[in-house]
């Protein structure tokens, strides 16, 4: 009776041999999964943390020259560094070129796109200063940056915007959108991603469907120089709202710049900040009027180093009245051709 009793205790545990396996492992594939996922996300939140000051930085140099999309992408391409770090043996722009040609070749796209947000081309068609515009080197619309008040009242009294169109304030504000795509560490996240992404849709959806991870930041500054409506590259780098998305990225789009931020290596050289395009003949002569850029850089030559009164140009030329004014500010305001920065 005993060893009857022996042999049936023993073929009861050959039964539930292997279940102990199988209990670890319906335990243990959910904890791997949410570990990865937690490693991921904690990746990613590093990501943005780098993009977010990137972006701080950019916003920050193109306000002071006008909104210039070469000073976007130089700018911002200079601060992505950080993110591609070098070993000795790897120097570090060949290895952020080379991160940024993987995508691009993948996606057939930019690796990552700044959307103009503010000023959009319709605040330009409202709110541009023809006299800046005349003055302006290249002739492109300008958007007057001093006595926003003055224009802001009587834009309301003439009532020549809507409610869709943006203020002065608005206009003279720079807001700019980046989405940067990132590969994740895990090449499963890569194929979940895909699941959400679409082939023809936008450059969001695009990304998602070549297993890339769109990550998006926004940051508005105000402006310190007058907004110019520059034309965009065709690089796919730079968008601006109420315009027609620009083609596909061009592989010379991006080079490499001089690095000149904090996350730069000892003993490179400073690079100069980028001037907008030179005039073709020095400011003070025919009807342009004085811009201070040319004065500020030794790269340009000077007709007088000596620095024009207000209202004059460097050679002694009057400037039209009310050149950096909206109409009806006097010619002699002291205030004519100065911009306050406040801190």
């Amino acid at each position: 009776m005993v060893a009857h009793k022996d042999r049936d205790t023993l073929r009861a545990r050959q039964h539930q041999r292997g279940n102990s396996a199988l209990e670890f492992l319906a335990g243990a594939v959910p904890v791997l999964l949410l570990g990865f996922g937690a490693v991921e996300t904690i990746h990613w939140y590093s990501v943005r943390g780098v993009l977010d000051h990137a972006l701080l930085q950019t916003a920050r140099a193109a306000s002071t020259l006008h909104a210039n999309p070469e000073t976007i992408t130089q700018v911002f391409t200079q601060s992505l560094r950080p993110l591609h770090p070098a070993d000795r043996h790897t120097h570090r722009p060949s290895l952020l070129t080379r991160t940024v040609s993987q995508i691009e070749e993948k996606t057939g796209r930019a690796a990552w796109e700044i959307r103009i947000a503010s000023p959009d081309a319709n605040a330009f068609a409202v709110h541009a200063d023809t006299a800046l515009g005349r003055s302006q080197p290249n002739g492109y619309p300008v958007i007057n940056n001093h006595y926003q008040y003055e224009q802001h009242t009587r834009s309301q009294a003439l009532h020549n915007t809507t409610g869709t169109d943006q203020s002065i304030y608005q206009a003279n504000t720079l807001t700019l959108e980046l989405t940067y795509l990132k590969q994740p560490l895990l090449r499963g996240v890569s194929q979940l991603l895909k699941i959400f992404g679409q082939r023809n849709g936008n450059y969001s959806q695009h990304a998602l469907s070549h297993g890339y991870l769109p990550i998006k930041a926004r940051i508005s500054v105000i402006m310190q120089t007058h907004p110019v409506l520059w034309p965009l590259p065709d690089t796919g780098y730079i968008q601006r709202a109420g315009e027609a998305p620009k083609g596909n990225k061009n592989k010379q789009g991006m080079q490499d710049s001089l690095c000149t931020g904090l996350w730069c290596t000892r003993g490179q050289p400073q690079a100069s900040p980028p001037l907008p395009p030179k005039p073709a003949e020095y400011p003070g002569h025919g009807e342009g009027a004085y811009w201070p850029e040319w004065g500020s850089h030794a790269n340009y030559p000077q007709s007088n180093p000596v620095t024009p009164a207000p209202g004059t140009t460097p050679d002694g030329h009057s400037l039209p009245a009310g050149h950096l004014a909206p109409p009806g500010t006097p010619a002699g305001d002291p205030a004519c051709g100065v911009t306050l920065c406040c801190f």
